[in-house]
């Protein structure tokens, strides 16, 4: 199915498998579809490792306030003149 004329306000159809222009769309079309995957799968894959960083960081600070105060309880424990 394909029209000759064109008019602005008429919407057409074009079922012409053999159109090269329609093919081209389909490729990019499809091309664009695998980089916005792709991107979103970059995306996410930096997310996860942002989220790794900041939980290792967070328990790196965890475990150096659970050293400190130990071994504050240490002293305390131990009658040092600080306490």
């Amino acid at each position: 199915m394909s029209t000759k004329k064109h008019n602005a306000y008429q919407l057409a159809f074009n079922f012409d498998t053999n159109n090269p222009e329609a093919e081209a769309k389909a490729r990019e079309l499809k091309r664009a579809r695998e980089i916005l995957v792709y991107v979103n799968r970059v995306h996410q894959c930096l997310n996860d490792v942002y989220e790794h960083l900041v939980d290792r960081e967070y328990q790196d600070f965890q475990d150096e306030v659970e050293t400190a105060i130990e071994y504050l309880e240490y002293l305390r424990d131990n009658g040092d003149k600080k306490f």
